[in-house]
């Protein structure tokens, strides 16, 4: 069987049961899916928030909440119908789902591959994974899985123990007990299984317990702090660093070029990435070959990177022919070579965020850990930020919507609504090759590259910090105009 699944049809399979805490813990770590209650029911209406005649702000404002009540007063029974067709589960108190465990996976029957394999070719299109020589029908599950249902039809049939254990949490390695079927005895596993022969899976151990009450941020530095501080240019990575194994969660094109692409990559648990930090991802593992990436978005089982496809770049054409559930290998995270947090003049205390200001500049993809930093700087309110963006064309941005919600968010108002006390955020681009007619249509933008005049004539704010990410030409050419600009001092330049 080939293709892509299709909606099952013939008798519906029993729904999939969740807790109040389950919906939380999936908005926490799906934070662009929206979820609603009704009659005990939980209904994934991500693909209706767009196209709602009511707006969005509805989906933001009830997401994972019972709004029964709300929907029958303002729709009728043919909408009621409608919303079957984006049903996911019913919802069960933590009691009802403890009386209604299965007994325990290791007395399930034994089974062979072509019994499943037969089983797989069925109508009704069953989701059968191999975990560490087990089985397991997550059928009824596929249709509600958070990270989609392509990832798991693509591993139909086949061992994927060791994936499964690295992507999720506890909570899924307790659950996927439920869908046991039983031991395939003609697919051994290479190791006992610990969903079957452990009582939970054991965690990893920690290199170095974190500082008590350390903050998020705290711990990823501690974590950062026995790596080394800076990656080399030459893109080899330190003796001594562990390699890591992920497989590709979602891979997607930039809406502008073909030369961009976006991959993202899962992660056992958050990535301990400080503001700026990248990683090393490997190309040939054998060779050391590899280059590094700034991971733009975080979040609690993945992480993401954006990639521009180099003509001849060895690790660039690797990884844009990576596919859904590649495996790929990674060293990292690393720290940058400059924190905002560790900056003693930008965080001297005599001066309120209010009067603060730093400024990024960004070539091509370094783009991405200036957008790291200022999220970063932004959402702790440390202080204003000015980036600068210099792409040959309109076409060669990256995290380019990413940067225009940072806009919405933080995009300062009209001279005379401005909070004296509140940080803001500003964009300026440079097109350095563009054709003719090429133009920004998000964000003001000139022609030609950034240099000091340019910087003389935006009137920057007196600025504690400039930091810089681009090629090597770049960098330096850039960092000689901002001195002779004198928009800081040459000890205030930071080039990551």
């Amino acid at each position: 069987m080939s293709g892509r699944p299709q909606p099952r049809t013939g008798k519906a399979p029993q729904l999939e049961s969740y807790t109040k805490a389950d919906v939380e813990n999936m908005k926490r770590k799906n934070t662009s899916r929206y979820f609603v209650i009704m009659r005990n029911k939980l209904y994934d209406v991500t693909e209706l928030r767009p196209r709602h005649p009511g707006g969005t702000s509805v989906f933001d404002f009830n997401n994972g909440e019972d709004v029964t009540e709300t929907f029958d007063s303002m729709h009728g029974g043919d909408i009621a119908e409608r919303m079957e067709e984006h049903l996911i589960g019913r919802i069960v108190s933590e009691a009802e789902r403890q009386r209604a465990q299965p007994p325990p996976p290791a007395a399930a029957p034994e089974l062979t591959m072509a019994a499943i394999q037969k089983r797989l070719q069925q109508p009704d299109k069953a989701i059968i994974l191999i975990l560490f020589g087990y089985a397991y029908d997550v059928t009824e599950y596929a249709y509600g899985h958070p990270g989609g249902l392509t990832v798991l039809w693509n591993h139909r049939g086949k061992e994927s123990g060791e994936a499964f254990m690295r992507i999720h949490g506890l909570f899924a390695k307790k659950e996927v007990k439920r869908y046991c079927m039983g031991r395939v005895v003609d697919a051994p596993p290479t190791k006992p299984s610990p969903l079957v022969d452990a009582p939970a899976p054991a965690a990893a151990p920690a290199a170095a317990p974190a500082a008590a009450g350390a903050t998020p941020y705290e711990q990823a530095r501690l974590h950062a702090e026995r790596k080394p501080s800076q990656a080399p240019p030459s893109q080899e990575a330190p003796r001594g660093v562990a390699r890591q194994r992920t497989r590709v969660l979602t891979q997607f094109y930039s809406t502008s070029s073909k030369a961009i692409k976006y991959l993202s990559f899962a992660s056992p648990e958050r990535l301990p990435l400080l503001p700026g930090g990248h990683v090393r991802l490997l190309s040939d593992p054998a060779a050391g070959e590899g280059k590094f990436y700034t991971p733009y978005r975080v979040e609690e089982t993945d992480f993401y990177v954006a990639l521009r496809k180099y003509p001849g770049g060895v690790t660039s054409s690797y990884l844009f022919e990576r596919r859904m559930g590649d495996e790929v290998q990674y060293e990292g995270p690393f720290p940058p070579a400059w924190l905002a947090a560790e900056d003693a003049v930008l965080q001297d205390p005599a001066r309120p965020p209010g009067q603060r200001h730093v400024l990024l500049l960004a070539g091509g993809t370094g783009t991405c850990p200036m957008y790291s930093i200022a999220s970063d700087l932004l959402a702790r309110q440390t202080a204003h930020v000015t980036l600068l963006i210099s792409v040959h064309t309109s076409f060669d941005f990256v995290v380019d919507l990413e940067l225009q919600e940072l806009l919405r968010e933080y995009g300062p108002p009209p001279p005379e609504s401005r909070d004296a006390r509140r940080c803001y955020f500003a964009v300026r681009a440079c097109l350095t090759r563009p054709p003719a007619g090429d133009a920004v249509t998000w964000v003001k933008f000139s022609k030609g590259r950034i240099d000091a005049a340019l910087l003389a004539s935006l009137k920057l704010p007196p600025t504690q910090a400039v930091v810089i990410c681009g090629p090597p030409g770049f960098n330096k050419a850039v960092a000689a105009s901002v001195v002779e600009a004198q928009v800081c001092k040459e000890e205030l330049v930071h080039i990551l």
